[in-house]
């Protein structure tokens, strides 16, 4: 039986080493799951919620480092309990859509991220290992590797030696100390890469998560949640904390609070922004904000269904950005047979699920639609196509890894900042790890005269 959070595709049985055994499922919670397709009172799913408020914007950021199968360390005190459901929730929320799989390489990256739950000081044989095996797994793509030793995982500590030791980890998270919910302003996580460099949330990651929550506001306003005295979750519910509780709209309109985890709005941005007004008269800017509203709004469109409701896919201009993940990112709602209070309670978790597994398919989806474009356009170039057969020299690693030329709107699409150069670096390995390119990218700007003014 299938969990209604979880939409993994079949994973074949593998072999694991007799050395260290951390290859655990991501999909462990499905045993959680009572006969009738309901969530465990004590489920992970449940802290859905509490994950986007406590991390905010800064959830976008991470996602796209689960997306990239990095090592992603989360630094916490004990208990860690909460911080565990968090570890398997990013995972979770990272997964590829079975429909959207079919679109990438053969030699793709995993299309899950180990989540490794609790690790400590004793472990750390263990991590170098990993990280020798995918050091391997970069210099030979053909090596045939039994379990997914070297694909990235997401764990959490409470050994600070841990967090001292950046060759260990890609992306760390350090979370604030157990005290900080008593602080007067918001106490954000820390993340950052090797060598202490920050990583913070782009201004399009603010406004996709102020999207977000209006949309799960929405969700919640018209889903009636019943409470029985039965329920362990009825005294303690974590549902309304995104609407209610730590996301005020007052504090997300606040500036300051904010200033420590979203990077500024670019010189560049500013002067095309202003630029574009004063020539269009505010109407270019006008347009550009109402199609990336209608981005962000499909994806959460008809999640206010009731579960039993067959119209349960995203529409989409293009079949293939939306249909297909889409819908396989929620098809486990729509098999339902039977709808109670917890089905109502779920409804919440379950579209925060189905919104990143379609951020996930738009991305990769726009991704495959560049490639296939480009390899068209290189397939009717005869002239290129001998100059390449005519060049002895050139090695056969720059001979798979094709360069593909992305523009801005293409950027725009995967719902991505065009301004900013981490989005940018983010393209290049995405495209790279999932579809074999090396991508172009092509930034936004005015030309006047063939001048470039912004």
């Amino acid at each position: 039986m299938e969990s209604p959070s979880v939409s993994f595709s079949a994973q074949a049985t593998q072999p694991k080493k007799t050395s260290h055994n951390r290859n655990r499922s991501a999909s462990d919670g499905a045993a959680l799951v009572h006969p009738g397709h309901r969530l465990s009172p004590y489920h992970p799913a449940w802290s859905l919620t509490d994950l986007l408020d406590t991390f905010g914007p800064l959830i976008f950021p991470i996602h796209r480092a689960a997306l990239l199968r990095k090592r992603i360390l989360i630094s916490c005190h004990a208990p860690v309990r909460e911080i565990c459901n968090f570890v398997y929730n990013i995972s979770v929320l990272s997964n590829i859509p079975q429909t959207v799989a079919e679109l990438l390489a053969p030699s793709s990256s995993s299309q899950r991220l180990r989540p490794l739950f609790t690790i400590g000081v004793h472990d750390i044989p263990f991590l170098v290992e990993d990280f020798e095996a995918s050091k391997r797994k970069k210099a030979d793509s053909n090596d045939a590797v039994p379990d997914e030793a070297g694909s990235g995982w997401i764990a959490c500590t409470t050994d600070s030696i841990l967090a001292m030791k950046d060759t260990l980890w890609d992306m760390l998270i350090t979370m604030p100390p157990p005290y900080s919910p008593n602080a007067k302003d918001k106490v954000w996580p820390t993340v950052e890469c090797p060598r202490g460099v920050p990583v913070k949330a782009t201004q399009r990651d603010l406004r996709r998560f102020r999207a977000l929550k209006s949309g799960l506001t929405r969700l919640t306003a018209t889903t009636p949640r019943p409470r029985t005295a039965e329920s362990p979750r009825s005294e303690n519910s974590t549902s309304f904390k995104l609407t209610t509780g730590a996301f005020p709209a007052s504090s997300l309109e606040s500036d300051e609070a904010l200033d420590k985890i979203v990077e500024p709005l670019s010189w560049s941005a500013l002067a095309y922004n202003g630029f574009m007004w004063w020539a269009s008269a505010g109407e270019q800017a006008r347009s550009e904000e109402q199609e990336e509203s209608a981005r962000d709004a499909a994806l959460l469109a008809d999640l206010g269904l009731m579960p039993h409701t067959p119209s349960m896919t995203m529409p989409a201009p293009k079949p293939r950005t939306a249909s297909g993940g889409m819908r396989d990112s929620i098809g486990s709602v729509a098999s339902r047979q039977s709808v109670g209070p917890d089905d109502d309670e779920a409804r919440t978790e379950l579209a925060v699920i189905a919104y990143f597994h379609r951020l996930t398919a738009q991305m990769l989806s726009v991704m495959a639609d560049v490639v296939e474009s480009s390899d068209d356009r290189y397939e009717d170039d005869d002239d290129d196509e001998q100059e390449a057969e005519d060049t002895p020299l050139r090695s056969d690693s720059e001979a798979d890894l094709r360069s593909v030329r992305v523009e801005s709107h293409a950027i725009e699409s995967m719902g991505l900042d065009v301004w900013n150069a981490h989005d940018a670096e983010f393209v290049k390995e995405l495209m790279a790890k999932y579809f074999d390119r090396k991508p172009y990218i092509e930034g936004k700007g005015v030309e006047v005269c063939g001048v470039r003014v912004c």
